[in-house]
């Protein structure tokens, strides 16, 4: 089994999305949920020869499924063969495995091993093996997911026939510390991220009960809501309606999303507040229940000098104004409001000058008129020679 842990903080990718815009708000699907802003970790192992994948996290620490595919397409090699070779140059391809040394709590090291293979195979005139992969992210998130350890049988019947014997479990997770875990019902969050988990997860989720979280971020920011797992009560097949359902609202009343199915999606409430909903008829249901993540985006509030004020702002502007009678310094004319946008959701696009009173702003802007000529003066002076020597010549011939 090879472990690989990334450093990286990432953002949401997805195999295939899809999207429609509902009631205002965009909000995206995928066919599995994607690296949500977590450093994860990522575990392989061959069917032929481990038959088996653990998953481990620490001790009061919880696994949360980013991907898991199957299949021969993922470049772990489980046929024992040397490295590969490019036919078209028949220039050998390094092969290079980091290996870390896993502790016995399953952590990987910051030490490594790197294993390069330079030995140059014959070239191989077979045709290349069909490749074919499956999407196990829900299987393996039923089986693990708000666990600490789990134990994946790569070779019993829930994986698909394989192809050519060289196939392999590639699994992608994070483990998350109890304490960004909210899993108590009925709260007021004000944590600019966090886990939701409804009470019991993964074992089963209470009922009848009106569970509910309100999120509360800085204004003008919006709130990126990320479901992970649901796993409820499902419609009846009586009348189609959900028994136990989730819903998400913009501030306290306006119905974004109400839902008992399992799709994962993306939501980014165009509001600093939200609430999230689940509500459950059913009594000692044994399904899992909901796993959700939320992260407030956006510009933080800009830092103001002394007299200068936030007039309004939203997620991509802040407009600032200074004290009646007072200007910004750095402003060729004396207008009141100045724009700030946020770039990329991170960061504003200037610093905010200070307010100066009319007359100071009078003579800075005279001061800088008399500098700007100045400067100028030794190019006005010698353009004027010029021509006036070209003149003078005209004149003689």
């Amino acid at each position: 089994m090879i472990l690989r842990m990334s450093q990286r903080w990432r953002i949401a990718k997805w195999d295939y999305v899809c999207w429609c815009l509902l009631g205002g708000v965009l909000l995206t699907f995928s066919n599995c949920f994607a690296d949500a802003q977590a450093p994860w970790t990522e575990v392989q192992a061959c069917r032929e020869i481990e038959g088996q994948l653990t998953l481990r996290c620490p001790t009061n620490q919880r696994i949360m499924i980013f991907s898991a595919n199957y299949g021969n397409s993922s470049g772990y090699n489980c046929s024992g063969h040397s490295p590969l070779v490019n036919k078209r140059s028949s220039q050998l391809l390094l092969t290079q495995t980091i290996i870390p040394p896993i502790t016995s709590s399953g952590v990987a090291t910051t030490a490594a091993a790197v294993i390069m293979t330079n030995d140059l195979p014959a070239l191989s005139t077979t045709a290349p093996p069909v490749r074919c992969d499956h999407d196990m992210t829900s299987f393996v998130k039923d089986l693990c997911s708000g666990r600490d350890v789990c134990l994946i049988e790569i070779d019993n019947g829930s994986f698909r026939t394989p192809c050519d014997g060289n196939e392999s479990l590639n699994v992608r997770f994070a483990c998350i510390p109890a304490n960004q875990v909210i899993s108590i019902c009925n709260r007021n969050l004000t944590s600019p991220d966090g886990h939701i988990l409804s009470p019991g997860y993964p074992e089963y989720y209470p009922g009848p009960s009106d569970c509910s979280w309100r999120i509360s971020a800085e204004v003008g920011k919006n709130i990126l809501i990320m479901l992970n797992d649901l796993s409820l009560r499902p419609q009846s097949a009586k009348d189609n309606v959900c028994q136990d359902y989730l819903t998400i609202y913009e501030n306290d009343n306006r119905q974004l999303i109400k839902t008992c199915h399992s799709y994962p999606f993306n939501l980014q409430v165009a509001s600093n507040t939200a609430r999230i909903s689940l509500v459950s008829n059913s009594i000692g249901w044994t399904s899992k229940g909901v796993w959700l993540f939320y992260k407030a985006v956006g510009c933080s509030n800009p830092i103001l000098p002394e007299l200068v004020k936030l007039s309004r702002r939203n997620y991509t502007t802040a407009m600032l104004k200074c004290q009646e009678g007072f200007f910004f310094h750095d402003v060729r004319h004396p207008f009141e409001e100045l724009a700030l946008r946020c770039v990329d959701g991170l960061e504003w696009d200037r610093t905010v000058p200070n307010c100066i009173n009319d007359s100071e702003w009078r003579r800075n802007a005279l001061a800088e008129r008399e500098l700007f000529r100045r400067q100028n003066e030794p190019i006005e002076m010698m353009n004027n020679a010029t021509l006036q020597g070209e003149k003078t010549k005209s004149l003689s011939l």
